[in-house]
């Protein structure tokens, strides 16, 4: 984890992907103790969308991979980047790094310390989110219905002035 001290020092640019998208940054969000494949996790910011995420590395020269099993983790993580849904991290992008011997993967970044936080976290938001809509939904039935109202009373208006033009009419002839 980060000491105190790390927070306060300039986040740098490590490196960058391939296609120079996202830019590995100093800064780590999680070390092994939370992952037994992903030694270390480090912030890194998407220059697509502007946003932070991680960037999570599985070096191959610290595991026995054969590939078959490179080949089974590139197939996993493609089909792990099209998963779309609101209770699983999203993977954005995945390369091998032949050279560094690495898998290297990104991911949204998870703010809370653990999958059940953040879960949690998000589920909250998704909840404050569809408050939020109820409530606008309810804010504009309200407003159509006054503006239903009003019209219906201009509408009464209009045609008890009709009434007493008619009445206005019909004592003028009267007389």
């Amino acid at each position: 984890m980060m000491s105190d001290g790390e927070e306060d020092k300039e986040v740098e640019v490590l490196e960058s992907s391939p296609d120079r998208r996202f830019n590995k940054l100093s800064k780590t969000v999680r070390t092994k103790e939370s992952n037994q494949f992903v030694e270390t996790a480090h912030l890194a910011y998407d220059t697509e969308e502007g946003t932070q995420v991680a960037w999570q590395e599985i070096k191959f020269s610290d595991h026995r991979y054969t590939g078959a099993d490179r080949v089974a983790l590139v197939e996993n993580f493609t089909r792990l980047t099209k998963l779309k849904h609101s209770h699983i991290v999203t993977f954005l992008a995945f390369w091998v790094d032949k050279e560094r011997r690495k898998f290297v993967f990104i991911t949204e970044e998870m703010t809370a310390g653990t999958v059940q936080q953040y879960l949690k976290k998000k589920k909250a938001n998704d909840n404050l989110k569809k408050k939020e809509k109820e409530k606008k939904r309810e804010d504009d039935a309200e407003k159509a219905r006054r503006k239903l109202r009003k019209s219906q009373k201009l509408e009464k208006l209009e045609r008890e002035k009709e009434k007493e033009k008619e009445r206005g009419k019909e004592e003028r002839k009267g007389r």
